[in-house]
């Protein structure tokens, strides 16, 4: 009796422990239906998991006691089998609950999909113009989104290359490796690059003192020089003495005079010139911020004084406009003179008989300009 007893309190603790996965799973059920993002959705998993691990002890616990308690009979293993039933029922709802979550995250997944490939547009192939310094660049870019694509295409690389590199490749377009041989021993030599690098830092001309501009352009050529050796691995050529030596003739006199204080106290001078290059960007950052500043202050400086430059504009604009009119009437007096001028010729002038008196030839002291008696400007 007392066993038929236990039985039946474990067998409503493991009813209990199914409830709650029921819930769980109805639960999980519910959110889907509402369109939470798989993220909410992977919490009520969890959930449903934790319930169903007890369900699992409970069943367990039953289970073990009906194997204690029973003959190895017929009767037995059909006991067996009803109780797997009950926990493979249980966990059917699991593995929906499980296969809804991961349906959610397909859907996500096909739709984050589509938004890159509606906003992404295709990659377009690598130039190339034969400039030494970009070569390792387009042949890492090659590789990246042409190989893939095209494999060994004698065309498409053909279709890359233009100026002086497609020329190199003339007589051998239809042979992918013999063009690649050919570009990797015109332009993948390190002494070639090398050289060129050392020679535009050549061409650069010393930075005159407080010509900041300049200063902030030879920078970004150096950083140049050092990103491309960077780039094929020549770090170690920038180091040399003679690198360094250009590059500090280039410097106005008070940044020389810092950089040399920092190289003295360098412990490993064969190694300077990313030390250098870091100076140098420090010192570019420095000017880019007090030149905000400067931009700051004259910006201040113009809102103060606005009202006060605007009276002073107002009233040069009314001086020019006096200006003008007296100009004007200045142009009428000088036609009316003519005018009058070509009257006293016509009226007395060579071959008259007898000139007719003039009121501006009887008036001596009259004044043609201001049309008065009243100026010592006599005619």
């Amino acid at each position: 009796m007392a066993h038929t007893t236990e039985m039946e309190y474990l067998r409503r603790l493991r009813g209990t422990a199914r409830g709650k996965v029921t819930r769980k799973c109805q639960l999980l059920n519910e959110q889907v239906r509402q369109g939470k993002p798989s993220n909410i959705i992977e919490i009520y998993y969890e959930e449903v998991k934790e319930a169903f691990t007890e369900l699992e002890r409970r069943h367990e616990t039953l289970v073990n006691r009906i194997c204690e308690g029973e003959e190895k009979d017929e009767e037995f293993q059909v006991k067996l089998d009803e109780e797997d039933q009950y926990i493979a029922q249980v966990e059917i709802m699991k593995t929906e609950a499980y296969d809804q979550l991961l349906a959610l995250r397909k859907r996500e997944s096909d739709i984050r999909e589509q938004v890159v490939r509606v906003k992404v547009k295709p990659l377009e192939p690598p130039r190339y113009d034969g400039d030494i310094r970009q070569y390792q660049t387009f042949r890492s870019n090659y590789n990246k989104i042409m190989t893939d694509n095209y494999g060994k295409s004698a065309f498409a690389l053909y279709q890359c290359l233009s100026g002086e590199a497609l020329s190199l490749v003339h007589g051998v377009e239809d042979d992918f490796d013999e063009m690649f041989r050919r570009l990797d021993q015109r332009y993948a030599d390190p002494i070639k690059l090398t050289d060129c690098v050392i020679d535009q830092l050549k061409k650069l001309k010393p930075v005159p003192k407080g010509n900041t501009v300049k200063f902030v352009e030879t920078i970004e050529v150096v950083e140049k020089c050092w990103t491309d050796m960077q780039r094929n691995k020549l770090e170690e050529q920038m180091s040399t003495v003679i690198v360094i030596s250009l590059i500090e003739k280039l410097l106005p006199p008070q940044q020389k005079r810092e950089w040399t204080k920092k190289y003295q106290n360098l412990s490993n001078k064969v190694n300077a010139f990313p030390e250098l290059m870091k100076y140098l960007k420090e010192e570019r950052e420095l000017l880019d911020y007090m030149d905000t500043e400067v931009r700051n202050n004259t910006r201040s400086t113009k809102t103060a004084f606005h009202s006060l430059e605007a009276k002073e504009d107002s009233q040069l604009v009314k001086t020019l406009q006096k200006l003008q009119n007296q100009q004007s009437e200045h142009q009428t007096n000088m036609e009316n003179i003519l005018q009058k001028l070509t009257q006293v010729v016509m009226s007395g002038g060579p071959g008259s008989a007898q000139p007719k008196q003039n009121y501006y030839t009887a008036t001596p002291n009259f004044c043609w300009y201001h049309n008065s008696d009243a100026t010592p400007f006599i005619i």
